[in-house]
């Protein structure tokens, strides 16, 4: 039993995902009885997969939008002005669907951008930005089309919004699910694979193979339910219906985004800690207009479903969909949730002048920085926080989770060899394994100068003790060490050179055994130069 309990623990089952998809189930069982098995008729779950991916395709995005710490109350707003631009341009000015919707993709890239510009560059809440945009582009809307209905006809252009001929078929839709499965099957023995080659721990076949089932059994129910739905006029049954193909494949590319790229890890990094996110060097304004950019795409193609499926852009199109996106997006399980230069002296290493002026320059120059808040990136695990901003890449360049893993894990057992839930997010973590954490960062990425700013702070006598015989340790192997601290004991244990500093100002520079903790304490509280003590000319670096 406890080997099974372990296992599970080890295949990190979401438990919040399981229980709220029990409750989904609870709630359909529950309507079907009350409605005499209508709701869980073929008809109408193909029609509830229709609606719902306008949704669900804005969904996927605004789950980003809201991890960054945005929000966008404008997208219904938005997605009704493209929508209405494109159906006017197809019936009005007789342009083909194509030139159409990439005149509607250019118009929400202008407004994503106008947009992430304010909240990006300016600084004004997005909140505040999309709050406007909610209001004026419903007005947008109206004018585009004089306030008219601008009726469709393109039979391929209509397919895209499902209707009448807006499936795939039955031998279709059985193909593309058979495929789907022997995907997943082929995607989790390809992880095991990779897992035994960095060793990595992997879990028991049998878990996995119950894990990959049980999506493999959903793809087929829903395949079933949609081949068991035929209009009566025709002769065949609708197969999946076309929304929801475009839907899985955008769900599918942003889950590739934001589990394989480095975009979507530095999306994550911001949302769990900005400051940390600016402090490892990643470029957060970049990022969020990018962010933006990736929204305007969504918005078109969600504004081309929804007015295909409707055979006309109407001003009621996406009429308090912002409100239906963001509660998909919370209820799906999302939670609402820099550096200064100097100025004046100079900065000199192995005898060159240097300038550092982000966080990126002193990594490039082999300075690493344990913050005494540790920057970290709360809501990731271990692992990601690692290698923020410094991710390995596979030749593919997506992220090369497998050997960031191996990597991280070996230097983590150099800190601390009972840390191994390196999987877990540190939020979740006690105040020595984020140590290590930190300090793991800066080992591995060999710094030739490291600045440790109380790295004692939050640890117990044993970890306190670690820290100091890694100080020790990587002294002896040449790094320069800045040791930033209120702790004389360590002080005095560490160092070879002191400096104090009283409002900003140096007040004197002594080697170690020059001085007693009682001046040291003399100069940090009063800013007194000890008598008769010899200053060395300069801190230099340990």
């Amino acid at each position: 039993m406890n080997l099974l309990l372990q296992s599970i623990k080890r295949a990190q089952v979401d438990w919040r995902m399981v229980l709220m998809s029990v409750v989904l189930i609870v709630i359909a069982v529950v309507f079907n009885i009350l409605s005499d098995g209508i709701f869980l008729s073929p008809e109408n779950l193909y029609n509830i997969a229709q609606q719902t991916a306008v949704v669900g395709i804005l969904a996927t995005v605004m789950v980003l939008v809201i991890v960054a710490r945005h929000i966008d109350l404008s997208v219904g707003s938005v997605m009704g002005f493209v929508g209405v631009l494109i159906a006017t341009l197809m019936y009005t000015a007789n342009w083909s669907w194509q030139a159409a919707s990439l005149a509607g993709l250019a118009a929400a890239i202008v407004v994503s951008m106008y947009q992430g510009a304010l909240t990006a560059m300016v600084g004004v809440p997005s909140f505040v930005v999309t709050l406007g945009g909610l209001m004026s582009f419903r007005g947008a809307a109206y004018m585009v089309a004089d306030g008219k209905t601008q009726p469709l006809n393109d039979p391929f252009f209509l397919m895209l919004g499902g209707g009448y001929n807006g499936g795939i078929g039955t031998t279709t839709s059985w193909v593309l699910g058979a495929l789907i499965c022997a995907g997943l099957v082929m995607s989790m023995l390809a992880k095991r694979r990779a897992k035994k080659t960095y060793d990595v721990p992997t879990n028991p076949a049998w878990l996995d193979a119950c894990l990959v089932l049980i999506p493999i059994v959903i793809v087929l129910v829903f395949v079933a339910v949609m081949n068991a739905y035929q209009i009566p006029n025709k002769d065949a049954p609708q197969g999946i219906p076309i929304p929801v193909l475009i839907w899985g494949a955008v769900a599918l590319f942003m889950s590739f985004i934001v589990h394989r790229t480095r975009f979507g890890r530095y999306i994550f990094a911001m949302g769990g800690n900005p400051d940390a996110a600016a402090l490892v060097g990643i470029p957060v304004r970049k990022v969020t207009m990018l962010l933006f950019l990736l929204l305007a795409v969504l918005i078109t193609i969600s504004a081309i479903v929804a007015i295909s499926r409707l055979n006309a852009g109407t001003n009621s199109v996406g009429n308090n969909l912002e409100l239906l996106v963001i509660a998909a997006t919370v209820i799906g399980g999302t939670a609402l949730a820099g550096a200064y230069p100097i100025d004046s002296g100079d900065v000199i290493i192995s005898g060159q002048k240097v300038h550092v002026r982000t966080p990126a320059d002193a990594q490039a120059l082999g300075i690493e920085t344990i913050y005494q808040t540790l920057a970290l990136a709360d809501n990731l695990d271990s692992v990601a926080n690692l290698f923020l901003g410094r991710e390995l890449l596979t030749p593919w360049r997506t992220l090369d989770d497998l050997r960031m893993d191996a990597d991280a894990r070996k230097v983590f057992h150099r800190l601390n060899k009972n840390f191994t839930n390196v999987r877990t997010p540190v939020r979740r973590l006690s105040g020595g394994q984020r140590q290590v954490v930190a300090i793991s960062r800066a080992i591995y990425f060999n710094a030739r100068i490291l600045i440790m700013d109380e790295p004692t702070a939050a640890l117990g006598p044993e970890e306190t003790a670690m820290v100091g015989n890694l100080v020790r340790q990587l002294k002896a192997e040449g790094v320069g060490i800045f040791l930033i601290s209120h702790d004389m004991h360590d002080v005095f244990a560490l160092s070879d050179r002191v400096a104090v500093m009283k409002n900003g100002r140096l007040v004197g520079t002594y080697r170690t055994q020059d001085v007693t903790e009682d001046e040291v304490l003399g100069m940090i509280i009063g800013g007194k130069k000890p008598e008769g003590k010899p200053q060395t000319e300069t801190l230099g670096v340990v």
